[in-house]
């Protein structure tokens, strides 16, 4: 009889609150890993999301942030040069937000080369299934989607007839399907040649004259035989039956998302799809017992677990009845913050440069306004007069997360500004406009990076001493890292002799 399946909770992948002692019994301090990808500077979604509970939990655990350089590579390899300055610009916004080098150690990841030995180590005891079938991985291939390359544009799509008509099946399926996204046509030509090739076991999908588009000799007689359909024969009605048909629809969409997904793995770098395997290497090669992420990552903390568990059960010590007594690597646990998500100030939940909706922490005073001046608030409120309605406004969820009760520096009393009790009043009953609530959180804002601009600009002016600080992290994560490795190495037989 099978088991039931555990929770995150019960499974230990998620820190309970009897793991979260900061002191561990034999008098150490618990460690914590955790760290950004440098591909470019750090925004407010960054600060909430993380930066400022590190600035919280340095105070009491042994904390690594990690600049991740070389993950940075996996998405930016070809744009290398913007690796060295992002390092640097991520190094100054953990500064500027108030990490402390005195309590946290900052390591560059590409100077820590025990890290990418264990990430080879760990390859050997990971399925390819575990990658597979890991969100993170098939997220990034649906979202590379299929049918990029636009040199593979099949001649057959240049006879204006069936381009209109495979158009027309692109339209119809985008337009009702969000998570198809924007596919070029030909890959909708590729779609629709394979599904009807795997549905009926046809080798050949009929052009607009009614003959095949491969170099097989089939006739309509052959093609009738081949299509269970009940309408008399004409290639594009066999094509229009999948936005005719409900149970064609619902087919030809899985098999679409099917396709997308499976094309798009196969896009995928080695470097992406061992991606997990090398964030195991990353939390591992410290020992780290803590890993600070959100709901949407404890997935990436169940397969380093995975990972070290198989580790240990194959090459630690165990007693006669096949208990680990003494595991080589540390099992690390999910540290679930308690922070909602800041949305984009377009109110998309992605925040980013590429997007165009994120307010940085190095921003300018001038350059904050002109984020918030365009943001999107209640689309429902045209005129000044309007009644405004709070619960879904953008612009409002970040007066509730930029407020005195969760920053102590923005005090509403002093800054002369509205709290947000009195910003939902003046929204509900139309006492103010949009651009009076913008400016009254941009009051709130200039409140909370005002400090980490200057501390930005103390730092900004004394590089030599941000790299002796990331030189002395580093130095300090490369002991700890040969310790495990040594150990590792042991364990599996290759410490051979010293060079």
């Amino acid at each position: 009889m099978s088991q039931p399946t555990k929770s995150k909770h019960e499974s230990g992948a998620v820190a309970r609150e009897e793991d979260l002692s900061p002191i561990l019994p034999d008098g150490s301090r618990r460690r914590i890993l955790t760290g950004d990808r440098t591909t470019g500077k750090l925004h407010l979604g960054h600060y909430i999301g993380s930066l400022k509970n590190r600035v919280r939990l340095q105070e009491s655990y042994d904390t690594f942030i990690l600049l991740a350089d070389v993950q940075a590579l996996t998405t930016h390899y070809d744009r290398p040069e913007m690796i060295k300055p992002s390092v640097m610009d991520v190094a100054l916004d953990y500064l500027a937000v108030g990490i402390d080098p005195q309590k946290s150690t900052i390591v560059v990841q590409s100077m820590v080369p025990s890290i990418a030995e264990l990430t080879v180590f760990y390859g050997l005891l990971v399925p390819m299934a575990s990658l597979l079938d890991n969100p993170t991985t098939k997220a990034e291939a649906e979202q590379l989607g299929i049918g990029k390359d636009d040199k593979s544009i099949p001649a057959v799509l240049k006879h204006p007839a069936y381009a209109d008509l495979v158009a027309h099946v692109k339209s119809y399926y985008e337009e009702r399907f969000s998570e198809i996204g924007d596919l070029p046509i030909h890959a909708y030509y590729d779609a629709l040649t394979n599904y009807w090739k795997e549905r009926y076991e046809f080798t050949a999908i009929p052009g607009p004259d009614g003959q095949p588009l491969d170099p097989s000799e089939l006739d309509n007689h052959l093609l009738m035989d081949r299509f269970p359909v009940s309408i008399e024969m004409n290639p594009f009605e066999i094509l229009n039956d999948v936005i005719l048909l409900p149970h064609r629809i619902r087919d030809f969409r899985a098999y679409l998302m099917r396709s997308k997904r499976t094309t798009g793995l196969r896009q995928l770098s080695y470097g992406f799809l061992g991606y997990p395997v090398s964030q195991a290497a990353d939390i591992t090669f410290v020992g780290g017992h803590l890993v600070p992420v959100g709901p949407d990552q404890v997935p990436l903390i169940e397969l380093c677990r995975e990972v070290v568990h198989r580790f240990n059960a194959q090459y630690g010590q165990k007693d006669s009845e096949g208990n680990i007594i003494d595991p080589i690597l540390v099992e690390p646990q999910a540290l679930l913050g308690t922070t909602e998500l800041l949305r984009g100030l377009d109110g998309s939940i992605k925040m980013g440069k590429s997007l165009g909706n994120a307010v940085y922490l190095s921003d300018s005073t001038e350059q904050v306004w002109n984020q918030l001046r365009g943001a999107v608030t209640d689309p429902q409120r045209i005129r000044k007069t309007d009644p405004g309605r709070p619960e879904v406004c953008n612009i409002f969820s970040w007066h509730k997360t930029f407020c005195g009760a969760h920053e102590p520096v923005i005090n509403e009393a002093e800054l002369g500004v509205a709290s947000v009790d009195e910003v939902a009043e003046n929204c509900r009953g139309a006492k103010w406009g949009c651009i009076d609530c913008k400016k009254n959180l941009h009051a709130k804002l200039e409140a909370l990076l005002g400090p980490i601009r200057e501390r930005r600009a103390y730092w900004e002016q004394r590089p030599d001493e941000v790299i002796d600080i990331l030189k002395l992290g580093t130095r300090r994560a490369n002991e700890e890292g040969q310790k495990t490795l040594a150990r590792v190495k042991a364990a599996m037989h290759i410490d051979h002799f010293a060079l």
